[in-house]
């Protein structure tokens, strides 16, 4: 029985650092990937085509609502950003059961309102988007769904990490603040509606 029960739990270690492997991989490759082919070989070919138009009803204004987290525009935008998604990502992809879903899900709310926010005639790239939306719903888990564990995520971010967050919701030239705001609201709104999902399982 004690054995069963240790296999058991290492199969559990064994499949979550399995996930967390994954979801690193299905995040940072993309980022990394696109921007050494689109950037580096191919001159920038495709940077006008991955990006969040705001409010423009075409296939590549609406494509960039699920692609421009993956596009960034030289390499301190590229680092800056893995840097502070390492955290978000690790903290996600331990504590939630189905991380590829909550992921994908803020990748599409965050590419959503800022193409919602964002004002007519500007492109939105990076990775940001998706930062503000990871926050979002970290924070809001907290208060919305009482998930507890993420409290252990602010603190590890620390008040640094915290006065980031804060400086990237003030607007700024070269800074898309839509791409902050809309992510952090669609963050958010994702972190409500896993919380009502997870009552009514509950009852």
């Amino acid at each position: 029985m004690i054995k069963g029960l240790k296999m058991t739990l290492t199969e559990q270690i064994k499949n979550k650092s399995k996930s967390i492997f994954w979801v690193f991989v299905l995040i940072l490759a993309p980022m990394w990937m696109m921007f050494i082919f689109n950037n580096i070989l191919v001159g920038g070919m495709f940077s006008q085509v991955g990006g969040v138009y705001p409010r423009t009803l075409s296939f590549l204004g609406l494509s960039g609502i699920f692609t421009s987290w993956m596009f960034h525009a030289d390499w301190n935008h590229l680092i800056g950003n893995t840097q502070v998604i390492l955290s978000l990502l690790l903290f996600i992809s331990v504590f939630e059961k189905e991380p590829f879903k909550i992921i994908g899900a803020l990748i599409v709310a965050s590419g959503v309102f800022t193409w919602l926010f964002g004002a007519s005639g500007t492109m939105h790239i990076g990775a940001s988007g998706l930062i503000f939306a990871m926050f979002g719903y970290v924070f809001a888990s907290i208060i919305l769904a009482r998930r507890w564990l993420y409290i252990i995520a602010l603190f590890v971010m620390g008040a640094d990490y915290l006065y980031c967050m804060k400086a990237g919701l003030i607007p700024q030239s070269g800074v898309s603040f839509a791409g902050h705001f809309g992510g952090l609201v669609g963050g958010i709104l994702v972190a409500y509606l896993i919380g009502k999902m997870s009552k009514k399982e509950q009852i």
